[in-house]
């Protein structure tokens, strides 16, 4: 059928059924880069991978940039080393980490996604589909751990999304929630930080 080839410059598509009848090689007009193939990750038929702009995805016919909405080209070079990216997928998510932290990427059909930054790496990492378990090390002991662990203590992490913009000025007095967590098992990391939305005066100009 189809093979997905990524390049250090522009990616190709080579389309065939027998090598000894010859195969077709076509560009794909779309100059993402792969920066780390240790950062190519299949879900749902999609290929995704880093590139110097994001993330950028490979659906059937074209090449697109994932991240776009959420990353431009300097923030997303200045918050990662997108040459360093190790990743692995987790159910529908895309779970990466590079030389100085890690992240979770989870494609939404009515968003942009959305992109956590977490306050740990790991160097290598196999996601077991029979049993949807994804397995990773850590430094340079060998140790394996385990993804998404219940009984281990929960890790603070950082929530990025687009930026939206309203049609107006509006004056936001609530937020709502919805997380993950273990029932009955609060954690203490919600009491931390108190947000007082009055407790600063802006100036508008």
């Amino acid at each position: 059928g189809n093979v997905f080839v990524a390049t250090t410059a522009y990616p190709y598509i080579v389309q065939g059924s027998d090598p000894a009848a010859g195969m077709t090689i076509s560009r794909v007009d779309a100059l993402y880069p792969c920066l780390s193939k240790n950062s190519i990750v299949t879900i749902n038929g999609a290929v995704i991978y880093a590139t110097h702009d994001g993330l950028a995805v490979y659906a059937p016919g074209s090449v697109q940039l994932l991240t776009k909405a959420i990353f431009n080209n300097d923030v997303w070079n200045v918050e990662l080393d997108p040459k360093t990216i190790v990743a692995a997928p987790y159910g529908d998510a895309y779970v990466g980490s590079h030389s100085t932290g890690a992240f979770v990427y989870e494609r939404e059909e009515a968003s942009s996604g959305s992109f956590v930054d977490l306050d740990y790496s790991f160097t290598s990492a196999w996601y077991d589909a029979r049993f949807n378990r994804l397995y990773y090390t850590s430094g340079t002991t060998g140790d394996i751990y385990l993804w998404d662990e219940l009984t281990q203590p929960a890790a603070t992490y950082e929530w990025k999304s687009k930026v939206y913009k309203t049609p107006n000025m509006m004056n936001l007095g609530a937020a709502r929630v919805i997380a993950d967590y273990n029932a009955g098992e609060l954690s203490p990391i919600w009491e931390e930080i108190v947000e007082n939305w009055e407790a600063e005066t802006c100036n508008w100009d």
